[in-house]
């Protein structure tokens, strides 16, 4: 899950995926997190 703060102690929106998908996180990062390789093998 991705949340973004608005420095108020609330959230303007989550961002959320099954936990092995990817998750987009946008700027200032601008990539997608790749949960698949936090799964043990």
């Amino acid at each position: 899950m991705y949340a973004n703060p608005d420095g108020k102690g609330a959230y303007r929106d989550e961002h959320r995926v099954v936990f092995g998908e990817k998750l987009p996180l946008p700027e200032p990062f601008g990539l997608e997190l790749d949960t698949s390789v936090f799964l043990k093998p």
